[in-house]
């Protein structure tokens, strides 16, 4: 009985100190994407143009999205053909022609115990054949999904590093590659039908603990601080890069063993 109790008290301190070393921390994933030869990075953007249209990239946000947009650089209307315009992910073709649009209604009706409000959403594609863009100017076309999970090899110690984690890919093993390619037409039948074709690859990403930073807030919102503190990730951002935050509980035990919650 009394090697259990010491037993016991022993197992007691371990403990203790385990967790006395263990953490709740903010981390970030940052994908880099690596892209075709007849995309250039230039003035915070990735672009993509010939002399009719300017295409501009800006992937950093939280997910990765297939948003951008296209310049008219012409004198003429030109018409992007959304059917033949597609985001390629990984060989999965998505038209841009198929536009989601949510829908909501509500009606009420009359009981014993009084009026009930039902709402209900339905939603619907419209299958638009055009987008017209004036001469010298620009439509935003997009805002397709791809990601918002991120990639992990189940290491433990690389998805919640102490320090930070860098994985690469090359073109052949990425696990994700995207084409996004743009087909249109000066002439309203489309008689004469122009391409513009890019593709972009994620090529590595690096795990590692957020940081704090303050950002500023305008004085016009009278309903916040000027200033507030949020977790972003350590690396700086490119038009070229986009991130996934996740929390992690890490415990390193007194041997150096590195366990989870």
């Amino acid at each position: 009985m009394k090697f259990k109790s010491i037993t016991k008290r022993v197992s007691g301190i371990a403990l203790l100190a385990l967790l006395f070393v263990s953490c709740n921390s903010t981390f970030f994933q940052v994908v880099t994407l690596d892209y075709s030869e007849n995309v250039k990075p230039n003035e915070g953007y990735l672009v993509s143009e010939n002399n009719d249209l300017k295409l501009l990239y800006n992937f950093w946000r939280e997910g990765l999205y297939m948003k951008f947009d296209i310049i008219n650089k012409t004198d003429k209307d030109v018409f992007i053909i959304l059917p033949q315009s597609f985001c390629i992910k990984n060989n999965l073709a998505i038209p841009y022609s198929e536009n989601k649009v949510t829908s909501s209604s509500s009606y009420s009706s009359s009981s014993l115990s009084g009026t009930i409000v039902t709402t209900q959403s339905t939603q619907a594609y419209n299958n638009l054949q055009f987008a017209c863009i004036p001469p010298h100017s620009y439509i935003t076309i997009g805002s397709i999904p791809i990601i918002n999970e991120r990639f992990t090899d189940c290491n433990p110690k690389h998805s919640f590093p102490s320090d930070y984690f860098t994985y690469n890919y090359l073109a052949n093993n990425t696990p994700l590659q995207l084409r996004n390619r743009i087909a249109y037409s000066f002439n309203r039948d489309f008689s004469t039908i122009h391409y513009i074709d890019n593709t972009f690859f994620v090529s590595s990403y690096i795990n590692s603990k957020g940081t704090e930073r303050e950002t500023f807030i305008p004085k016009c919102d009278a309903n916040a601080q000027r200033f507030i503190t949020t977790k972003v990730p350590i690396q700086n951002p490119t038009p070229n890069m986009f991130y996934i935050e996740y929390e992690g509980t890490e415990y390193i035990g007194l041997n150096g063993e590195y366990l989870l919650n």
